[in-house]
Order: structure tokens, then C-alpha cells, then sequence
């Protein structure tokens, strides 16, 4: 997956990059990351490659706005790269690799407290998801999920994903520490 690729997806209703980064705090931060500095340069990129085009419009709260939009090329190439089937990458987590090499921490009691940490930002990212759910459900009314369609069904099946997997960490986490605390009373 690429930052190119989400833009132009994000974008095939017009967005400033503003806009785009609250996107990302509100629903895509929990699969993937992108801050200002980031965005602006791909987007010039994006723009530069005719895959978006831009204008500006005036804003309520200061200088106007500068507003992107896919264009027919950029439909195209996302719609290549979503028809090129899953991608999937190794991902990078660094937090596993500090698990790994707990045992060389100086602090004895470093291990627990990293797992409750882990266990306690995996319950909140599950709660956040969770929350979005409830969301969706008064919106959706009693047939939810079931009764989605278009972008709002695959929006919530990676949700969906996201709050399974986010539980999953939990229940590892809070593994991890009982197997602590066993291998502290041998």
C-alpha cells in the first residue's frame, strides 16, 4: 500500500490536504499513518504526475484553500492498483522488536510494564473502533451491519478487522503478562 494510492482514493471527492489529514485521524490512522508533511509533498507529486488536479478556494478562516480532485488518469491508476489483488507486505512493527529484546532491559520490572502498556493502548484503539461502531449502528438502525452497502460495507469490514485484531492484541498482551509473572515465581 502507498500513500499515493490512498490520496487518490481519498480524493475522488474533492479535499485540501486538511481535509484529508482528518480522514486519516478519523478513520484510516488505524491501518495507516500520514502527517501534513507528508501529504502536501504527494500530493504535488500526484498533481505533477496528472494523477490529481487543484485550484483554490476561498476559506471562512484565512488565505484560500487550495483543493484537489483525482482526475480521469488518477481513477485509473487507483483502480489499477486496487484490481492488482492484496499487498501483503512485511509489515514493520517496532514495538515487537523492543519485545524481543526485553531480557536485555536494565529495569527488572521494564517487561511487565511495556506489556501493560501495549495492553492498555491496543484496549484503546479497540475501544475507539468500537465507538465508531456505535456510530454506524444509530445511524444504520437495527438491520446494521447487514443492511450496508457501497463504500460504508467495505469501510466497515476493515473496521471490523481492525476491532478483531485490536481485541486479538489484547488477549496477547495480557497473555504475555501472566507468562511474566509465571516465569517471575519459578
Amino acid at each position: 500500500m502507498s500513500l499515493p494510492h490512498i490520496l487518490l482514493g481519498l480524493l475522488e471527492e474533492p479535499a485540501s490536504g486538511y481535509d484529508i489529514k482528518c480522514e486519516f485521524e478519523q478513520s484510516l490512522s488505524f491501518f495507516w499513518s500520514a502527517a501534513l508533511a507528508q501529504i502536501y509533498p504527494a500530493l504535488k507529486k500526484l498533481e505533477k504526475d496528472g494523477l490529481v488536479t487543484s485550484w483554490q478556494e476561498p476559506s471562512e478562516k484565512g488565505p484560500a484553500r487550495t483543493v484537489y480532485q483525482q482526475t480521469e488518469k488518477g481513477r485509473e491508476a487507483f483502480r489499477d492498483w486496487l484490481e492488482e489483488g492484496p499487498q501483503l507486505n512485511t509489515e514493520r512493527r517496532a514495538y515487537l522488536a523492543q519485545a524481543y529484546f526485553l531480557a536485555q532491559s536494565r529495569a527488572p520490572d521494564e517487561p511487565r510494564s511495556f506489556y501493560e502498556q501495549l495492553r492498555d493502548d491496543f484496549r484503546a484503539r479497540a475501544n475507539r473502533l468500537t465507538a465508531l461502531e456505535d456510530v454506524w449502528r444509530d445511524d444504520h438502525g437495527p438491520a446494521f451491519p447487514d443492511n450496508l452497502t457501497g463504500q460504508a460495507l467495505y469501510e466497515h469490514m476493515t473496521f471490523d478487522l481492525g476491532q478483531r485484531v485490536f481485541r486479538l492484541y489484547v488477549d496477547w498482551a495480557e497473555d504475555c503478562l501472566a507468562r511474566i509473572d509465571g516465569a517471575e515465581k519459578d
